[in-house]
């Protein structure tokens, strides 16, 4: 991630998600893999979706505010969000 590619994601019991998009542009993200090497560009951000649909498929159409998606195949637990936050280090000196 650069200072140009960097996303803010947000978690409460209630919305998961960034609320803004990254220098109002696409982001331009690329592999550190050396397998797998395609970058990926697209829209990161500008909104939130209510926690148990977090992770599921996109919304198809956007035109009337109302969506519905896909579930996703495994809800977002608290342990992922312990994991994804800073206090993922923690978890482990815990044990």
């Amino acid at each position: 991630a650069t200072k140009d590619n960097v996303v803010s994601l947000q978690m409460s019991p209630d919305l998961i998600g960034s609320p803004f998009y990254p220098n109002n542009e696409p982001v331009q993200y690329e592999s550190q893999s050396r397998r797998w090497n395609p970058s990926r560009n697209g829209l990161v951000g500008g909104g939130f979706v209510e926690s148990f649909a977090f992770g599921g498929g996109a919304p198809e159409d956007l035109s009337n505010g109302w969506v519905t998606t896909a579930a996703p195949m495994e809800p977002f637990s608290l342990s992922k969000a312990v994991g994804v936050s800073s206090a993922g280090v923690s978890s482990a000196s815990t044990q």
